[in-house]
C-alpha cells in the first residue's frame, strides 16, 4: 500500500516516480496513443465523441498529468491485485480531464475499465468570486471558523450575556453556520460561501435552524 506522505520531498519523489512510469506506459502502448507535433497524445474522441485530446508526453519528452495519473492508476492495480475498485476523488474541474485518462486505461487493461470510479467535488467560492493562491484570498478552514465566529460576537455584542455565554454561543452559531453553508449544496457543485447570508438569523441557514429548533422545544416545555 502506499504511505501517507508527510513531506514535500516525499510528494515529489512519489510524483517523479509516477512520471516515469506514466511515460513507460504511453511509449509502450504507442497505436493507442500517436505522435503529434512531436509530443505524444491520446485522441479520446476516436474511441468516443464526447471526449477530447489529451498531451500526455511534451514535445520534450516530459509526461503530463495524465501520463503520471496513468503510472499511478497502473502502480495502484499492480500493488493491490486484487483491488475491486479505486476511487479517485477531484474537483468537478477536472472531471473531463479525468474522462480521457480513463479511457485510455480501459484500453490498455480492459479488465480495469469496470473498477474505476471518478468521483467530482465542488470548490468553495466566496460570493465576490473564485478563490486562488494568485489571487491572495485562499483561506483555512481555521481562520474561516474564528472570522465566522468574531461575526456573530458582534451580532451579540448587545444581548445581556457575559463574556463566556456570548463567546460559547458565537462559536456553536458560527460552526453551525459554516456547517450548514456547505451541507446544504448539491453534490459536485460549488460551495458559494456569503458570510453575512450564512450568519442570518432569517431564511436558510444554520443559525436559523438553531433559533427554529430552540423556539420549537420551548414551547413543548410550555406545554
Amino acid at each position: 500500500m502506499y504511505k501517507i506522505l508527510g513531506t514535500k520531498f516525499d510528494y515529489y519523489f512519489l510524483e517523479s516516480q509516477m512520471a516515469d512510469i506514466g511515460r513507460e506506459i504511453v511509449n509502450a502502448n504507442m497505436g493507442i496513443f500517436e505522435e503529434s507535433d512531436g509530443a505524444i497524445v491520446f485522441k479520446a474522441e476516436k474511441y468516443d465523441p464526447r471526449l477530447h485530446t489529451r498531451v500526455f508526453i511534451t514535445r520534450n519528452n516530459l509526461p503530463t498529468y495524465e501520463a503520471k495519473e496513468l503510472g499511478l492508476t497502473m502502480e495502484k492495480f499492480k500493488t493491490v491485485p486484487s483491488m475491486d475498485l479505486s476511487i479517485v476523488e477531484t474537483a468537478v474541474e477536472q472531471a473531463e480531464y479525468m474522462k480521457v485518462v480513463t479511457k485510455a486505461i480501459s484500453l490498455i487493461h480492459p479488465e480495469y475499465a469496470n473498477k474505476m470510479k471518478h468521483i467530482t467535488h465542488g470548490m468553495m467560492r466566496f460570493a465576490s468570486g473564485k478563490m486562488g493562491s494568485r489571487k491572495g484570498n485562499v483561506i483555512t478552514g481555521e481562520s474561516l471558523i474564528q472570522d465566522m465566529t468574531a461575526l456573530v460576537q458582534e451580532k451579540l455584542k448587545d444581548r445581556d450575556w457575559n463574556d463566556d455565554e456570548k463567546k460559547k454561543v458565537a462559536e456553536m452559531v458560527g460552526v453551525a453556520a459554516l456547517k450548514y453553508s456547505i451541507l446544504k449544496q448539491g453534490i459536485g457543485g460549488d460551495i458559494i460561501y456569503d458570510f453575512e447570508k450564512s450568519i442570518s438569523f432569517e431564511g436558510d441557514s444554520g443559525p436559523y435552524l438553531q433559533y427554529s429548533y430552540a423556539r420549537a422545544n420551548s414551547v413543548l416545555e410550555k406545554r
